[in-house]
């Protein structure tokens, strides 16, 4: 207690103390001898947790790496470990406070893990005697600078290249430079194209390394229009992208067939500038070959004459061109008229006009078929269907108007003797000028009712005169009138035609003369008598017999004697 006391009031001193000479536990080692009469650079009176912190401040390198948790040291866990727990000091000047069992030690707890090939290699290759483990060198070039034989041209990045399996296995990612090795390049050794350790600015175009290849003779330029990386000498040139595609036989034409010398610029792409010698038609229907010629077979000719103003179809398909074309069609133009060509097979001596289409087709020229229906005003149905046409078109039908009315071409066969007028087809129809003749009497002046629709039209119409029959009842139904026209000539005043004997008048609506009294009972043949159109109404005309004073008192009868008897008087006198 007594030292301790001693201890604690003791003020600080440079030389050992006997006290601290008493509690030494030993010699410190020869790097720390310094040290040896310094024990407060390594402790702190009474306060051992200040021991780490006074190591730090010695070893500021150590400290540095515990600081950012970097290295060996800034790894150690748990982070407030003693640096005691690993060296201890005062065993004596040889005492090497650092050691460690190199075979058990984890590389994984530095800044350099140890993978692939590092993990044999012994610690002294890399951490060199009477040198801090922190020191070794954690780049490439620190340990293989012996072994770089480029020079340190392509700098200190060798892991770019080199990998730690084998530093002579070499793998460079070409593709994220401007140049990607494809096809054969990427089997060619480094050298052949970085010569003498040459990278930068190494020219990129084809023929700063094959220009002993190339046999253009410096005129194509673009090396790769025509050669791939694959195989220098195989020719690949895409000719579908200048202005003149291969296709059919050109493309299995050679190369020197169109580009003789080696010529490939300016060749003329028209086809008579290489198959001029193959022209059988002299130039005469000029150079445009390609509209006959195909690039399949030069001696086989497919023109389409569709894309011209004269298609071609039915016999014209098989004609020779010759048969139209006996000019050079360059400087000819031929006229696309059948009449033109066919003027010789016009049997109508042109009386149709130059439109021969309109009956005739291309397939043959000896069938006819006109649709009447379309081309006209007037279809062709029944008979007409299977008239001839120089029935109807006696002159040309280019020329002549020919006329639509039914009597134009049948008044020979109207009957009617044209007193029925034009409108043969409210009665006739096309099927046939006897067949079926049918008449509306309902659209004529006496309508057919009753009894007179089922008689027979002979029975009226005496003669084909139809407009001759009589509309008078009398003239028909003469021998039927018992009243010997004493009752006019009116029939349908009183009788119908649905029955001559059912008839029926009303002599107060229809006459002048209502008949009351007396007057409603009397026969019709009592006041009209045969023959008498004309019926007075005056009394005395009828009871001139019954008027007992002889015409004293005028005719007016009426002022005395009333309908209902002759005798019964109005008044008394």
């Amino acid at each position: 207690m007594m030292i301790a006391a001693m201890a604690a009031t003791a003020p600080p001193a440079r030389a050992q103390t006997i006290i601290q000479q008493l509690v030494s536990p030993g010699a410190l080692t020869a790097k720390h001898a310094k040290f040896e009469s310094k024990c407060e650079s390594c402790h702190a009176s009474f306060d051992k947790n200040a021991q780490s912190r006074l190591c730090l401040d010695c070893h500021k390198e150590i400290a540095s790496d515990y600081t950012a948790r970097r290295g060996f040291h800034g790894r150690i866990q748990p982070a407030d470990r003693p640096c005691s727990s690993c060296h201890t000091d005062h065993e004596g000047r040889g005492k090497d406070i650092v050691a460690f069992d190199s075979k058990s030690f984890d590389h994984r707890q530095t800044d350099y893990p140890l993978r692939a090939g590092h993990v044999g290699v012994a610690c002294a290759s890399c951490h060199l005697p009477n040198h801090p483990f922190r020191e070794a060198p954690s780049d490439c070039v620190g340990c293989h600078r012996t072994d770089e034989p480029h020079k340190r041209a392509l700098g200190d990045r060798c892991q770019d290249c080199h990998n730690e399996s084998n530093w002579k296995e070499i793998r460079f990612d070409h593709s994220k430079t401007d140049f990607a090795l494809t096809g054969a390049h990427g089997r060619a050794e480094c050298s052949a194209c970085h010569a003498d350790e040459h990278y930068k600015d190494v020219a990129t175009t084809c023929v700063s390394c094959h220009r002993k290849d190339e046999p253009h003779k410096g005129q194509l330029v673009r090396c790769e229009s025509c050669h791939n990386d694959s195989d220098w000498k195989q020719i690949r040139f895409d000719h579908s992208k200048t202005k003149f595609a291969l296709a059919g036989a050109h493309a299995k034409s050679e190369c020197t067939a169109c580009h003789a010398n080696e010529r490939y610029t300016n060749v003329a792409t028209t086809c008579v500038s290489c198959h001029g010698k193959d022209d059988v038609h002299k130039a005469r229907l000029g150079e445009n070959c390609a509209a006959c010629h195909t690039v399949q077979d030069w001696n086989v000719g497919k023109f389409d004459h569709d894309k011209t103003k004269f298609p071609l179809m039915g016999k014209h398909v098989d004609a020779r061109c010759e048969s139209c074309h006996v000019q050079p069609a360059a400087k000819v133009r031929l006229p696309v008229d059948c009449e033109s060509c066919h003027r010789k097979d016009d049997a109508h001596k042109g009386g149709f006009g130059p439109d021969c289409e309109q009956c005739h087709d291309a397939s043959t020229w000896k069938v006819a078929k006109f649709d009447h229906t379309k081309g006209t005003r007037f279809a062709l149905t029944g008979k007409h269907a299977s008239a001839k046409c120089a029935d109807c078109h006696l002159v040309g039908a280019a020329t002549a108007k020919i006329e639509t009315a039914c009597i134009s071409c049948h008044v020979k066969e109207d009957v009617h003797a044209k007193e029925l007028g034009a409108n043969c087809e409210q009665c006739h129809n096309d099927r046939g000028w006897k067949v079926a003749v049918v008449f509306d009497h309902d659209l004529a002046r006496f309508p057919l009712i009753g009894k007179h629709a089922d008689i027979a039209c002979d029975a009226c119409h005496t003669s084909k005169r139809y407009r001759e029959a009589p509309l008078p009842c009398l003239d028909c139904h003469r021998k039927d009138d018992v009243h010997k026209a004493a009752l006019g000539v009116k029939c349908g005043d009183c009788h119908n035609p649905i029955s001559w004997a059912d008839w029926s008048f009303d002599h107060d609506r229809q006459t002048k003369f209502a008949l009351a009294g007396a007057h409603a009972r009397v026969d019709c043949a009592d006041c009209h008598r045969p023959n008498q159109q004309k019926i007075s109404s005056v009394c005395v005309d009828c009871h001139r017999a019954d008027d007992v004073h002889a015409g004293r008192f005028g005719t007016d009868c009426g002022r005395c004697h009333t309908a209902s008897s002759f005798k019964a008087l109005r008044n008394r006198f």
